[in-house]
C-alpha cells in the first residue's frame, strides 16, 4: 500500500503538469477565433520601432510598477514585521524594468518572431503601396525581393508535413518532451501496478480510485501531445495560406522584371538622373553568354512561384 501512496502522490504532480499543458492548449485554440485572430494580425502588422514605444515600454513599465507597489505595502506595513518581503518585491519590479529599459537602450530587444516578421513586411508593403508618395524604384526593388522571399517561405509553410512522431518529437523544445516523458512515468506506473495487484487477488474496489487517477491523468496528458501537434500543423498550414495570398495581390501591384512589365517612363528617368550623378559613370555593354537552355544570363527560366507546382500571379 505504500507503493500505491506514493504512485498516487507522483501521479497528483504529474497531474499539475497535465493542467498546465491543457490549459495552455485552450489558450492557444481559444487565440485561433476570428475576432482574436484578426487582432493578433493587426497587432503583428505594426511597426518594430511604433510597438516598442507605444505599446512594449509603457506594458513593461506598468508590469514593473506592480511588485514595486505591492512591496512598498509591506513595507509599510504598521506592525513592521513585512520589511524584508516588501524589499525584496520592490527590488524585483527594479529590476523588471531595468533589465527590459537595458536590453532596449543596448538595442537587443526583439519582438521579430517567423511569424511577426513575415506579416510584418506584408503591412509594410500595403503601406508603401497606398502612400501619396510613390516609392522609388530601389525601395520598390527591395520590397519585391522581401514579398518574393515571404512567397516562397509562404508555399513551404502551406505544403507542411510534419512526417510522423518521430519528426515532429525531433522539432519540439527539448524541455518540453522531457517533462512530458517524466510526466507520463508515474501514471503509467501506477495503473500497471494496480493491474498487478488485482491479478493477485486485492479487491478492486480498493484500488479503483488510484487506478482512475493514473488512467485519467495519463489519458489527459496524451490527449494535450495530440492536440499540440496537430495545432502546430494546422497553424503552419494556415499561416502559409495566409502569406501566398497577401503576398500575390501585393507583388502584382510591383514592378516586377521576371514578368517582362514595362517600366514607366518616370522610372526611367530617375534611373537615368542617378547614374548622370554617379561620378565617373559612362555606359558600357556587356555581352553575355546564353546559357545552355537558352535564357539569358542575368534571366530566370522558372518562375519563384512555379516551385510548389502553382500558377504565379498575373499582373
Amino acid at each position: 500500500m505504500l507503493v500505491i501512496q506514493y504512485l498516487t502522490i507522483s501521479t497528483v504532480a504529474a497531474a499539475l503538469v497535465m493542467v498546465l499543458l491543457g490549459a495552455a492548449e485552450l489558450a492557444r485554440w481559444l487565440a485561433r477565433l476570428p475576432v482574436l485572430w484578426r487582432l493578433e494580425r493587426r497587432w503583428h502588422g505594426i511597426p518594430q520601432d511604433r510597438w516598442v514605444s507605444a505599446a512594449a515600454i509603457p506594458l513593461a513599465t506598468v508590469v514593473a510598477q506592480i511588485p514595486v507597489s505591492y512591496g512598498i505595502n509591506l513595507t509599510s506595513d504598521a506592525g513592521g514585521e513585512r520589511g524584508a518581503q516588501g524589499l525584496f518585491w520592490v527590488l524585483v519590479g527594479v529590476g523588471l524594468a531595468g533589465w527590459y529599459l537595458s536590453r532596449y537602450a543596448a538595442g537587443s530587444y526583439n519582438r521579430l518572431t517567423p511569424k511577426v516578421r513575415y506579416r510584418t513586411v506584408v503591412a509594410g508593403a500595403k503601406a508603401m503601396l497606398t502612400e501619396s508618395i510613390q516609392p522609388d524604384l530601389r525601395s520598390r526593388e527591395a520590397m519585391r525581393i522581401k514579398l518574393l522571399r515571404v512567397n516562397r517561405i509562404g508555399c513551404r509553410l502551406a505544403t507542411f508535413n510534419d512526417g510522423g512522431w518521430r519528426a515532429a518529437l525531433g522539432r519540439e523544445r527539448r524541455w518540453l518532451v522531457v517533462v512530458t516523458s517524466l510526466a507520463l512515468l508515474p501514471p503509467v506506473s501506477l495503473v500497471v501496478f494496480c493491474i498487478r495487484q488485482m491479478a493477485t487477488g486485492v479487491p478492486a474496489g480498493r484500488l479503483a480510485p488510484s487506478l482512475l487517477i493514473g488512467v485519467g491523468t495519463a489519458a489527459c496528458l496524451l490527449l494535450a501531445t495530440v492536440s499540440r501537434r496537430y495545432r502546430i500543423r494546422t497553424e503552419r498550414n494556415e499561416l502559409g495560406r495566409e502569406l501566398q495570398q497577401s503576398t500575390r495581390e501585393l507583388l502584382g501591384s510591383l514592378v516586377d522584371p521576371t514578368t517582362r512589365t514595362p517600366v514607366p517612363t518616370e522610372v526611367l528617368d530617375e534611373i537615368g538622373a542617378a547614374l548622370r550623378r554617379t561620378p565617373g559613370w559612362h555606359f558600357r555593354p556587356v555581352a553575355r553568354r546564353p546559357r545552355v537552355d537558352g535564357t539569358a544570363a542575368a534571366g530566370r527560366s522558372e518562375l519563384p512561384g512555379q516551385r510548389c507546382g502553382e500558377p504565379w500571379y498575373q499582373t
